[in-house]
């Protein structure tokens, strides 16, 4: 009695990357650092992150005021050490802060962006009390 045993395809040798091709493939894939974006994008972190188009800094109707106060927050809790300078640690303090402000179903953006800045700038605000405190005591 013999058994057929299931031919295994030859699909021959597999084409091996240059470690050039390598190297451009990771360097793409590398994100800038939040404090440099808004440099190498010519627009802030918040903009994209929130969609807000090409108009995000009309006068009449955009949203230069909130995303300032947001990218001002972000800013100043990387350079006290609380937060990581990536994009991937802001996109995580920007959930926590939408669920913390109720503001995670919101789908209207003015409506988010609004109650995220006045939060931003509420943080900003008790920080500088605890520096006066710390400083004179």
């Amino acid at each position: 009695m013999a058994f057929k045993t299931a031919a295994t395809p030859d699909t021959g040798p597999k084409p091996v990357k240059s470690s050039n091709e390598t190297h451009s493939e990771v360097s793409s894939e590398v994100e800038v650092p939040y404090t440099d974006y808004e440099g190498q994008n010519g627009k802030p972190f918040t903009v994209d992150h929130y969609e807000l188009s090409d108009y995000w800094n009309d006068l009449e109707g955009g949203f230069g005021e909130e995303v300032a106060t947001i990218e001002s927050y972000m800013k100043s809790q990387i350079e006290r050490g609380e937060i990581a300078n990536s994009q991937k640690a802001i996109k995580l303090e920007l959930k926590k802060i939408e669920k913390l402000t109720n503001m995670t179903k919101e789908e209207r953006t003015t409506v988010k962006l609004g109650n995220i800045a006045a939060y931003a700038k509420f943080l900003m605000e008790a920080n500088n009390i605890k520096n006066k405190v710390k400083k004179y005591g």
